[in-house]
């Protein structure tokens, strides 16, 4: 790992490859030996089946986000249920898949910089479901799609995996000079995330699709990835946003969707990607109740009057 040292400037490449070189950092364990077998073209997917159910918290995850690439409901957790996702995403789609548990498993270990961290894996999985539902209505492979979907803010994952947020010269940057995350990285790199996605995707040999995504080919996968994108993006500017009425009136009635139907397959869209994030939640509130002992006496002191004055309001975050 490079240590960035005080007042020495290194090459805007230096600052790439330690994204480009992030994914021999992260793989290890299971990880390692199901990108060692893929490299095999004699691999099975039972074979890769085995080595994932060796891993109890990676089986869960590969298992929700391959069955959601396909709306397919996940009923049991073993060999026979993982080996039938894996034929579905494709080698490939496993790949992809692994890759990007890895990167938000690190994600979620990081102690900074947590609601950045968090709104990127949400995209992430606003974008893969939004483009499997449009996938799904233009009759093209919904796995695919959801794959490319999944991955086209990968190197933003990349950049919040690395070290560079903690490098003095990144921090130089967003304290002196008020840049965003982005901006930062690209005065040190010469890159935009974007950029670094459209290369991490070649140099990682992810998906011939999300590779597609990244240019200038405009078949109609491409365009589901798209509007997926466009779909997710323009969500977050609230349902009552010009951005959702600008996809409402024109990509989504051209599907053949009223404005209510639309309204309704994007909501649709961001709940299911919600209770997908869900478990990489780091700013979930810890709410346990009382001790039902204590709770009357509770209630009874609150209606009593006091002077005293109230403390300061405790963080309910989890550290």
């Amino acid at each position: 790992m490079m240590k960035p040292v005080e007042n020495k400037v290194f090459p805007q490449e230096d600052w790439q490859n330690i994204l480009y070189d992030l994914d021999l950092k992260i793989m290890s364990g299971s990880l390692l030996q199901i990108s060692n077998l893929l490299e095999h073209p004699n691999t099975t997917a039972k074979q890769l089946a085995d080595v994932v159910l060796t891993d109890i918290m990676l089986t869960s995850r590969v298992l929700k986000i391959a069955n959601s690439a396909t709306h397919y409901p996940a009923k049991t957790s073993d060999e026979g249920a993982l080996t039938q996702a894996i034929v579905r995403v494709g080698f490939n789609g496993l790949r992809a898949i692994c890759l990007c548990v890895s990167l938000m498993d690190h994600l979620v270990k990081k102690k900074k910089n947590r609601s950045q961290l968090m709104a990127c894996i949400s995209r992430s999985f606003e974008t893969a479901v939004q483009a499997r539902n449009v996938g799904k209505i233009m009759k093209v492979n919904t796995e695919d799609v959801f794959v490319a979907g999944l991955l086209q803010n990968i190197g933003e994952l990349s950049f919040w995996c690395s070290s560079i947020p903690d490098s003095e010269q990144y921090q130089a940057l967003i304290d002196t000079e008020n840049s965003s995350p982005e901006g930062a990285f690209k005065s040190l790199s010469g890159k935009d995330f974007q950029e670094i996605s459209k290369e991490l995707s070649s140099r990682w040999k992810l998906s011939d699709l999300l590779e597609a995504s990244f240019g200038s080919e405009q078949n109609p996968s491409v365009k589901a990835v798209a509007l997926g994108l466009k779909i997710s993006q323009a969500a977050r500017f609230g349902w009552e946003s010009k951005e959702v009425n600008q996809v409402l009136q024109s990509q989504l009635k051209d599907l053949g969707f009223n404005i209510l139907g639309a309204m309704k397959f994007m909501k649709d869209g961001v709940n299911e990607a919600l209770s997908l994030s869900a478990a990489y939640d780091l700013e979930k509130p810890k709410t346990p109740a009382p001790a039902k002992d204590t709770a009357p006496a509770q209630e009874a002191e609150k209606k009593k009057p006091s002077n005293k004055k109230p403390d300061g309001p405790t963080s309910l975050i989890r550290p």
